[in-house]
């Protein structure tokens, strides 16, 4: 593992590779106020940032953060096993096109970061869409409950109004007015979740 002087970066830059971006931000919030930063180690900060950013599917907030790390040091490379896409985002910026390396400097490297190139991809590319399956297939279901009451609904109001007798009606029209009900909050449940889900595929 490759060791900081700033302690709040080495733990972020282990955060990203375990692929929890969200704690990664705090603790890289800790690493760039760290009173004892050098420049060198306050691009390291901006860069883990940008790719904290891309795990999260943030592309306008990783791209500014590259552009800082570029700033502070041109020669710095993105980590090996990173996206070609994030290459790409990295070359517009000017960044340099090298031979990726996991740290510019003072590197020692370990078997575990050879076979970080395997984690350090964004996971929710391709988390994301199988939820949203779920999702909408969870609201397929519900749509299929919601017609089925509202069928019921509309027989038991057809039986309420064919029946002689006041009180078995008004009973059954009660029942059929709260069917109804069931089936509208049911129909709008499902449409949500069509909704959502196809968003989450489509993201």
């Amino acid at each position: 593992m490759v060791l900081h002087a700033n302690p709040h970066l080495t733990k972020a830059i282990e955060q990203v590779r375990a692929l929890d971006e969200q704690a990664a931000l705090v603790t890289l919030a800790l690493a760039k106020n760290w009173p004892e930063n050098t420049p060198g180690e306050l691009a390291q900060v901006h860069l883990w940032y940008g790719l904290a950013y891309v795990g999260l599917a943030r592309e306008a907030d990783a791209r500014d953060a590259f552009r800082a790390a570029i700033l502070l040091n041109d020669a710095l490379e993105l980590p090996a096993g990173t996206s070609p896409v994030v290459h790409g985002w990295w070359k517009t910026l000017g960044g340099r096109q090298a031979k990726p390396a996991l740290v510019p400097t003072k590197e020692v490297r370990s078997p575990a970061l050879v076979t970080a190139p395997t984690i350090v991809e964004p996971a929710p590319v391709r988390i994301r869409p199988w939820i949203g399956v779920a999702i909408s297939v969870a609201a397929a279901t519900t749509l299929g409950v919601g017609v089925y009451f509202g069928v019921q609904a509309r027989a038991l109001r057809t039986t309420a109004e064919n029946t002689p007798h006041a009180t078995t009606a008004v009973a059954l029209n009660q029942e059929a007015v709260a069917t109804a009900q069931r089936s509208n909050w049911l129909f709008a449940t499902g449409a949500a979740g069509a909704l959502g889900g196809a968003a989450l595929i489509a993201f």
